[in-house]
């Protein structure tokens, strides 16, 4: 059996994102290197996310897989949006979240 590129794509960005999300909770809040691993977290949970959910609706049609990948794209974006949010100011992207 052979991987396909994307879900190739799909396990190298969750392992990514595993090694991030641990190195972004070891780090102090607020430092520089919490940042960038956020970051890091972040760009690999979307890429994760939205290749799971291709996955799930065209190569291997499953409707529960397709909808989890989607809420967890939504969840992480939002998410990462909440936290660059500084000043508590609503904006369009907020309001559409909802």
């Amino acid at each position: 059996m052979s991987l396909s590129p994307l879900l190739l794509l799909h396990i190298c960005a969750a392992v990514v994102a595993l090694l991030a999300g641990f190195l972004t909770m070891s780090l102090r809040k607020g430092s520089g290197w919490h940042g960038a691993a956020g970051n890091i977290f972040f760009i690999s949970m979307l890429i994760m996310s939205s290749s799971a959910a291709y996955l799930a609706a065209f190569l291997k049609p499953n409707m529960l897989n397709m909808v989890v990948g989607l809420l967890t794209f939504y969840l992480v974006a939002t998410g990462w949006w909440a936290a660059k949010r500084r000043n508590g100011v609503r904006g369009p992207f907020d309001l559409g979240a909802h």
